[in-house]
């Protein structure tokens, strides 16, 4: 440096130094979404069924869990003539408040008697602590292929901390000529259990 001036090299450390400095952080959010350990459900076993109405001959079908994995339950019995008839089976799942919960099944069914046009729809639901997973009728989409298993999967968020009941019901029309459709779901599962 010579005389009060100054150089460049001078001026670019000095600049550095005094330039501002912006520092990113690629730490995740606090509200980021944890994975957790699903709850398993319980086999059939540990369901408890009930039926209201007025169910067909016994001759029309029956309804229940199968006794040997892999499980399902099926609901093949007709309502009687100009009748409903409906079955719930039921069991408790525990849930941790502040977790989403995805629950799947599959759902398959037949027309009554093998007829599409004689036979009457049948409703079936799941429901997990008071939150419809799905309601489907048949006939009506996606229940729409006989023998044709449509996956079928929903979410609960969990408020608070304990038991909820997992409930599936099935409602039976009065039956046409060719009774009622028959239905057959599998023993849920669940899945992509997360904390948010």
């Amino acid at each position: 440096m010579s005389g009060g001036s100054v150089n460049r090299r001078t001026l670019a450390k000095g600049a550095a130094w005094a330039a501002p400095v912006l520092v990113l952080s690629s730490q995740a959010p606090v509200f980021a979404a944890s994975p957790v350990p699903c709850p398993a459900v319980p086999t059939p076993t540990g369901w408890t069924m009930t039926t209201s109405g007025s169910p067909g001959s016994t001759t029309t079908g029956g309804y229940g869990w199968t006794s040997t994995a892999p499980y399902s339950f099926s609901e093949v019995q007709d309502a009687a003539s100009r009748k409903t008839f409906t079955v719930t089976t039921t069991t408790s799942v525990g849930v941790t408040a502040g977790v989403t919960y995805t629950i799947n099944t599959n759902v398959t069914f037949n027309y009554g008697s093998n007829n599409a046009n004689t036979s009457k729809p049948q409703t079936c639901s799941l429901v997990m602590g008071g939150t419809t997973i799905f309601s489907y009728t048949t006939g009506s989409s996606p229940l729409t292929t006989p023998y044709s298993a449509v996956p079928v999967s929903g979410t609960y968020q969990a408020t608070s901390t304990g038991l909820v009941a997992l409930t599936f019901t099935f409602a039976v029309q009065a039956p046409g000529s060719g009774g009622n459709d028959d239905v057959t779901v599998t023993l849920p599962t669940f899945s992509n259990c997360v904390a948010t």
